[in-house]
């Protein structure tokens, strides 16, 4: 073919691949975007709350969360048991030598492709095409690390997961360097063998040969050694060290797995409680997506009870040191059905069986007749006869469900004395959700009776005397409008009794 003749083909046009990746983008993306129009605080909410340098955080922190990064690949690691050997490095000592070996040897590289080329404009673009692929690989790595140096504490495993394949191409192209390269061809280079062997009358040529196969198999051995020791030390840190750890217990809710699954085996027709963890508690959640419903109440501040019927109390006693004696003041023939422990033998929870919970061993010490739509109040308990100033009126309500409740109320409770220097008769109270939060009045089925706990704090300047105790219900959503009670008719509070301050 004659050169005029001759096709010469051109590279491929940018421009289709840059539209279709564009478009690609176009389709992840917009499904978060539109998400973020609609919830525009969803967006940096997760950021805002884990990010340092603002509001109370040191000004300095970023900077020593930068060091704490750099330094978790060879010197100190994640903290966090879920994430990793508690200080463990992302890199044992052997491991590590690869890894500063290939950084060394980048920027090694990336200065003398630098100083090699030309000097101009033409000479500086020159050299920037040449460092361009360490520098982008180096600049990638970086990247990545900022979610954990922005973090709370540093260094954040899961949050710096994203240098983990440059951490491994390092490595990997670091080990590639302390191997070298093998010629196809035996060099023949008598400077290459030592002078004794020289003088052995073997040829050079082959003595030069031997010597290289020799420095071959040397670099071998030591890659080899680099990666079987790195990995029984590995696997020893993650699968006995680790794998192994008391903490996995509470840091991978494996009590709370284990909960889940004997609260699946016990009779769909028995309640079953569980104190203190929420509702909302993922790991509960799963356990028993497809299994029975369960109830839910915070034992340091409310009890929760059917109306009649045997009943099951699971209680967490890791988190809840009340509930548990709680549940044996109400019920002292309550049988302890399983005992869960942890790794190191010490109890985790303990689960209680009620064969009738109508039968309770005390009711309230101070009567009430109280009486608000789907809602009563059947009597009220003081923790103490008398009071200082400056202590705390510990206040148990007692509350039963008549109906279904649709309201999600909030229950303030006073103390009333004399009037203030403000004019105000209120000299102590709080305002909560039942159970602080925990028992709200729309989870109350009808039958349910809600022990309810208040702590109303004496000023220290509380004046000898009886203070009135002022209960009511109000909804936040509703500008705070108060219940209004049917029993007594058409009050939107009732007086209980009085606590007398000495």
């Amino acid at each position: 073919m004659s050169p005029r003749h001759r096709v010469t083909l051109s590279p491929r046009h940018p421009l289709p691949g840059l539209l279709l990746a564009g478009l690609v983008a176009f389709a992840i993306l917009a499904p978060l975007a539109l998400n973020w129009l609609r919830h525009p605080d969803q967006l940096l909410l997760r950021s805002g709350q884990i990010a340092v340098g603002g509001g109370a955080a040191d000004v300095s922190s970023p900077w020593q969360n930068l060091l704490a990064a750099l330094g978790m690949f060879s010197f100190r690691g994640d903290a966090d048991p879920r994430n990793n050997v508690p200080g463990l490095p992302v890199l044992d000592a052997l491991m590590s030598i690869p890894f500063y070996l290939e950084i060394g040897w980048a920027l090694w590289t990336v200065t003398r492709r630098g100083s090699e080329a030309p000097r101009g404009s033409e000479g500086a673009s020159s050299r920037l095409r040449a460092a361009a692929p360490l520098l982008s690989v180096l600049l990638a790595g970086l990247l990545m690390l900022i979610p954990t140096m922005l973090s709370e504490y540093a260094p954040h495993f899961r949050r710096a997961l994203g240098a983990a394949p440059i951490v491994a191409l390092f490595c990997g192209l670091g080990l590639a360097v302390i191997l070298g390269r093998r010629d196809a061809e035996s060099p023949t280079q008598p400077a290459a063998v030592p002078w004794r062997l020289r003088k052995a009358g073997v040829p050079p040529e082959e003595l030069a040969a031997g010597m290289d196969r020799l420095r071959w198999w040397g670099r071998v051995a030591v890659v080899g050694t680099i990666l079987a020791a790195s990995g029984v030390f590995s696997a020893n840190a993650y699968f006995v060290r680790w794998g192994q750890s008391p903490a996995l217990y509470y840091a991978y809710d494996q009590g709370l797995w284990e909960i889940g699954g004997y609260v699946l085996g016990l009779p769909v027709d028995e309640p079953v409680y569980v104190t203190p963890r929420p509702a909302g508690d993922m790991t509960l959640a799963f356990a028993w997506r497809e299994g029975r419903p369960v109830r839910h109440f915070d034992g340091r501040h409310a009890f929760g009870a059917p109306e009649a019927g045997a009943a099951t109390y699971v209680v967490i006693e890791h988190e809840d040191f009340r509930g548990g004696r709680l549940l044996r003041e109400l019920y002292p023939a309550a049988s302890e059905a399983k005992v869960f422990l942890d790794r190191d033998g010490n109890v985790y929870a303990r689960a209680f069986h009620v064969a009738d919970a109508a039968a309770l061993a005390r009711g309230p010490r101070y009567a009430a007749s109280s009486h608000w739509p789907g809602i009563a109040l059947v009597g009220y308990d003081l923790n103490q006869a008398a009071y200082r100033p400056g202590e705390i009126v510990y206040l148990q309500l007692w509350w039963r469900a008549a109906a279904v409740i649709e309201t999600d109320w909030t229950v303030f409770t006073h103390l009333l004395g004399p009037a203030r220097a403000d004019g105000s008769a209120v000299w102590a109270g709080q305002d909560a959700r039942p159970g602080q939060g925990s028992v709200p009045t729309t989870t109350w089925t009808p039958g349910d009776l809600i022990l309810d706990e208040y702590q109303l704090q004496l000023p220290p300047d509380a004046a000898p005397g009886e203070y009135a105790i002022e209960v009511g219900l109000y909804d936040p959503a509703a500008g705070a409008a108060r219940a209004v009670t049917s029993e007594p008719p058409g009050q939107d509070h009732v007086i209980l009794g009085a606590a007398k301050v000495d």
